[in-house]
């Protein structure tokens, strides 16, 4: 079975240095060795995207059980304290994400007025 269980942001001239501060802020997210964790122990990878300003974050432990909610609840957290675009890259297989209490979200950039 192949999952991808990931995010990508959105917001022009996104770099990944910027998605770093933001998510070393986040409860439970933990850096060691240059690697951010998850409650302490599920690996996310942080990577341009697109040259435009998107930036993927991926889930390297999707299979650990409580890793895919935590990445969710990393998620909501970016939503409520930055300005960017957020969509969640969930490919189902067989309603695993189901499963995890997990749905595809999305929402747009922000304006600076609406920030």
């Amino acid at each position: 079975m192949s999952i991808s269980v990931a995010f990508v942001l959105e917001h022009p001239e996104l770099t990944p240095e910027q998605v770093f501060r933001a998510i070393s802020n986040a409860p439970g997210a933990e850096l060691h060795d240059g690697v951010f964790f998850l409650q302490g122990e599920y690996r996310i990878r942080i990577a341009p995207f697109d040259p435009s300003g998107e930036i993927f974050i991926e889930l390297a432990d999707w299979h650990k059980e409580g890793s895919i909610p935590a990445l969710d609840r990393l998620y909501d957290y970016l939503v409520e304290t930055t300005p960017w675009g957020m969509e969640t890259l969930y490919d189902d297989v067989d309603n695993y994400f189901d499963d995890q209490k997990v749905t595809h979200k999305e929402r747009r950039v922000l304006t600076e007025a609406a920030a």
